[in-house]
């Protein structure tokens, strides 16, 4: 497969300069590049008028439940999925997957915070979070992540040093991915949120614990 007819979906792309997939974007792939904020997705459109990416479709639209369906019609199986919302990503990537959403690989941001307990916040759209909270109450633990994606012949890869995201790779598309030559970690502390709020993982599950969570 030649890397212009490789396809990928990224929810939650902000303004391209911060995202997991403009470098795909850069080597020819296909980009599907969803956000709800219309500000970064004009930043957005703008880097991609500079850079010359003519490959990249931009959406503005919000990712709730609701949108799950329309997001898994618009590209069923793509060779990259990202999510990164900073809320109910595992809400939303649960809804695609339910209706037979299925990536080759797929790269989703955890909370570190959650450590090995496999939890997520629980599911509000528009999604509340109390203030002092923003970079403490968010998303999904890598355990929960585990949950969603293993039952479905996934295999959980790695996550990356810095402690953002995770990583997931179709069982009949392992071939796409030298898992046999990463580095394996099954969790790493945000260094990124530590410095952001002064506090280790630990001490911002503790802030966090009594809140409006959900085992899965």
């Amino acid at each position: 497969m030649h890397d212009c007819e490789r396809r990928y979906l990224e929810i939650g792309c902000g303004s391209g300069k911060r995202n997991n997939c403009t470098w795909l974007a850069k080597q020819g792939w296909f980009g599907l590049a969803i956000d709800r904020k219309v500000k970064r997705l004009k930043a957005f459109r703008d880097f991609c008028a500079v850079e010359g990416l003519h490959n990249v479709q931009i959406l503005a639209m919000p990712a709730e439940r609701k949108s799950a369906i329309a997001f898994a019609e618009a590209m069923p199986d793509p060779d990259v999925f990202s999510i990164d919302i900073d809320s109910i990503d595992w809400h939303v990537a649960k809804s695609m997957t339910d209706v037979g959403f299925r990536p080759k690989i797929a790269v989703c941001e955890y909370n570190a915070a959650f450590g090995d307990r496999p939890v997520t916040v629980a599911y509000g759209y528009p999604f509340d979070r109390p203030r002092g909270l923003k970079h403490i109450y968010f998303g999904a633990s890598v355990a929960a992540w585990r949950r969603l994606w293993e039952p479905l012949g996934y295999r959980f890869v790695t996550v990356e040093s810095s402690g953002i995201n995770c990583f997931f790779v179709r069982a009949d598309a392992v071939d796409l991915v030298a898992v046999d030559r990463v580095a394996w970690l099954p969790w790493s502390e945000c260094a990124g949120l530590t410095a952001a709020t002064g506090l280790a993982a630990e001490a911002r599950w503790a802030l966090v614990k009594y809140m409006a969570l959900q085992t899965v």
